[in-house]
């Protein structure tokens, strides 16, 4: 008899949910609008999945997608406004090559970085703790700094599945299959221990505040 502890079919189950969530954030991200609240889903799967709590797969997805509907979406316009400035200055980098002043090349770039960084912790902290918009965003902002090297960390392992793609076109089914879970069950991980500490002084109301 096949014991379903077993850590082989505990593994197996762990890479079919991580294949089988990345499907449902692509399908439930395609109106673009809905990504915030796929990605609040997202992570709170993967998050419950680390802790070995995770229950029925689409019950728990759907059922997160719809509590952080409306401040996912509301953060995620937000984000989507900000990613769309920083890729016009990216943009005007590339094109004025050799044009554009070292000092500002080195202001954008690092500006895109740490944005970017910050924006790692928003979904994450949106789905894990009750908060408003405001003090999400300025949390993820601090949990980026003062966790840096591990934001790092978690920076190059989700360009990873990207860069892959812009080597070889062929690498797009790893991007199709978990190349947006894959990086964020990574992540969990990192960020594990910088929850759970926040996590214990907010037990009762779960609401996170630096």
């Amino acid at each position: 008899m096949i014991r379903m502890d077993n850590p082989a079919i505990s593994a197996w189950n762990k890479i079919t949910n991580i294949v089988l969530l990345n499907l449902l954030v692509i399908v439930t991200s395609i109106p673009v609008v809905t990504m915030g609240a796929s990605l609040a889903a997202m992570h709170h799967v993967l998050y419950r999945m680390m802790r070995n709590e995770e229950g029925y797969l689409l019950r728990d997805y759907f059922g997160a997608f719809k509590q952080n509907f409306k401040k996912a979406t509301i953060l995620w316009l937000l984000m989507l406004g900000v990613l769309v400035i920083l890729a016009v200055d990216v943009w005007f980098v590339v094109a004025g090559a050799g044009k554009v002043p070292g000092w500002l090349v080195g202001i954008i770039l690092v500006t895109c970085i740490v944005l970017v960084m910050g924006m790692m912790y928003v979904f994450p902290l949106q789905a894990r703790f009750e908060n408003t918009i405001r003090n999400t965003i300025r949390n993820a902002g601090f949990v980026m700094i003062l966790n840096l090297p591990k934001s790092i960390v978690m920076l190059l392992a989700y360009l990873l599945p990207f860069a892959a793609v812009a080597l070889t076109y062929s690498a797009i089914i790893v991007l199709f299959f978990c190349g947006f879970t894959l990086p964020a069950y990574v992540a969990c991980f990192l960020y594990r221990k910088v929850f759970e500490r926040i996590e214990k002084p907010h037990a009762k109301s779960n609401e996170a505040d630096f």
